[in-house]
């Protein structure tokens, strides 16, 4: 069973890598294997980036939560507050989801006061609080904005300092 499974797998992996779909005429898997003279890509090469892909993750949440927060709340932004959590309403978050930024018209106002038990109010105060969920605070868009010039900006003075700009 072990072993129909494998031959399935290189049969596959045969017809999958065929040169006449990957490679131009004239040319071999064998002609792109590394040389004294030439090195070509692997598929270890991939786990370099990888590795370092989860570091800059790791670097940026650090640097949000250590560094930009304090100082967004140190100019006088509010730390982030949990906003209040609304009542599960699939209806309501049906028609959320399907008008513009929770907007309703008096036609769907209607259809909803039919179908939910609620007052035209009680819609509009959920829809505000729904779309206010949505919203980024000003903590959160301070620390975007300050870690997007940060990272840029080391991007450009490095790029200039390579260069000799």
């Amino acid at each position: 069973m072990v072993q129909a499974i494998q031959d399935a797998f290189w049969g596959f992996s045969e017809r999958f890598w065929t040169p006449v779909i990957w490679l131009p005429p004239n040319v071999t898997w064998n002609d792109l294997k590394s040389t004294e003279a030439a090195r070509y890509g692997t598929t270890s090469d991939i786990y370099l980036p990888i590795l370092f892909s989860f570091v800059l993750i790791f670097i940026r949440i650090i640097v949000e939560r250590f560094i930009f927060c304090p100082i967004a709340v140190a100019y006088g932004l509010k730390p982030q507050i949990k906003r209040s959590s609304l009542v599960n309403n699939p209806t309501l978050e049906k028609a959320y989801l399907s008008s513009r930024k929770g907007k309703l018209s008096k036609k769907e106002m209607q259809g909803l006061l039919k179908q939910v038990d609620m007052t035209e109010r009680q819609i509009e105060r959920w829809m505000r609080l729904r779309f206010s969920q949505d919203r980024p605070s000003k903590t959160v868009k301070f620390t975007e904005t300050a870690l997007s010039l940060t990272m840029f900006g080391g991007i450009t003075c490095s790029n200039s300092v390579s260069t000799g700009h």
